[in-house]
């Protein structure tokens, strides 16, 4: 049996959307958490709503939002949650992509936008242009979730001929997730949304999709195809310190959509970090296929430095929880990636 509960409000978040920082409630699905103790990526009440108490001032002390700089030309939103595992900041993007009859993916010339300013908490689960915004306001995903319209998912191919553990997701009120014997003892939940359609079925993985995997979909009409998700696109982030450290940090796919009728796959990414020690910016940047070098900058030394920004991400450790292992001023990331 999995004991469930409805979702808690014991997390404060702050959300920051680009440049502009405003208080806006997060989302998340915890069974029964204790009631000491919020549970990682958990809803939150909107810090600006009435408080039962005073708080003291350890409690009214709020973390300095970092400066936000976008690389990309994709969406970004900076969130902060505080629950047992400490205080922490959580960046999401979306990257969409275009596929053929082949199932051949390529970066799409409009990308899924992210909730922003005017998204109003209370229509988080109304789908919309911009998917869900309940998915989007989570602060922690510790998996992968995979909807899709207009077709249906056969598997998840990993290298070797493996497949990736999928468990369907069950509808839980306005959400959903994995509900029964397979559910673990803290579930996240998402909301069925593939752009503005919402669909009646999904999976989700253990873990995060991993590298280079394939999705074997096969449509309502039409022969199967493999959506393989392509290596060259790698977003990640550049934690830039107080103190003077620059530190790579990877991005984790937490949600995949696709829409087989507009052959379109759009992919959520996320990480988290420490809100201390402080940081002075937060850059979302990606490695992108159509990449060049910098002014003034060889061929061989570009290829040098994404060479070792991949390995370095690569050999960060995926998190059980949140906050990325790598996310820390005191690690040592490839001198190549900034030296001239």
């Amino acid at each position: 049996m999995n004991p469930r509960s409805t979702i808690s409000t014991t997390a404060a978040m702050r959300l920051a959307v680009l440049a502009i920082a405003l208080t806006l409630g997060g989302c998340a699905v915890p069974p029964r958490p204790p009631a000491d103790a919020g549970t990682p990526g958990q809803a939150a009440r909107p810090a600006s709503a009435p408080a039962a108490e005073a708080p003291n001032a350890s409690q009214a002390e709020e973390p300095a939002i970092p400066e936000q700089r976008n690389h990309t030309p994709f969406g970004m939103v900076l969130l902060t949650a505080e629950d047992r595992y400490g205080e922490y900041f959580s960046v999401s993007t979306k990257i969409s992509f275009a596929f053929d009859a082949r199932g051949v993916l390529k970066l799409a010339d409009t990308h899924e936008p992210v909730i922003g300013a005017d998204d109003d908490p209370k229509d988080d689960h109304t789908c919309t242009d911009k998917g869900g915004g309940y998915n989007q306001r989570t602060t922690w995903f510790p998996d992968t979730a995979i909807f899709l319209r207009g077709g249906a998912l056969q598997a998840v191919e990993l290298a070797g001929g493996k497949r990736a553990t999928q468990l369907p997701l069950s509808a839980d009120e306005e959400t959903m997730m994995v509900i029964g014997q397979a559910a673990r003892e803290v579930e996240y939940a998402w909301t069925p949304c593939v752009g503005r359609h919402r669909v009646d079925k999904g999976h989700r993985l253990d873990g995060f999709l991993p590298r280079g995997a394939a999705l074997a979909v096969k449509p309502v009409r039409g022969a199967a195809i493999k959506l393989r998700m392509p290596e060259g696109v790698v977003p990640h982030l550049l934690l830039r310190y107080q103190q003077g450290a620059m530190i790579p940090v990877p991005m984790r796919p937490v949600l995949a959509t696709v829409d087989v009728e507009a052959r379109r796959l759009v992919v959520q990414y996320q990480a988290t970090f420490p809100v201390r020690p402080a940081l002075r910016v937060v850059e979302l940047r990606a490695v992108l296929p159509e990449g060049k070098p910098s002014a003034g900058e060889t061929p061989q030394r570009y290829r040098e430095r994404t060479d070792a920004l991949l390995n370095d991400l690569r050999g960060c450790a995926a998190p059980t929880r949140p906050m990325e292992p790598c996310a820390t001023p005191t690690r040592r990331p490839d001198r190549r990636i900034f030296s001239q």
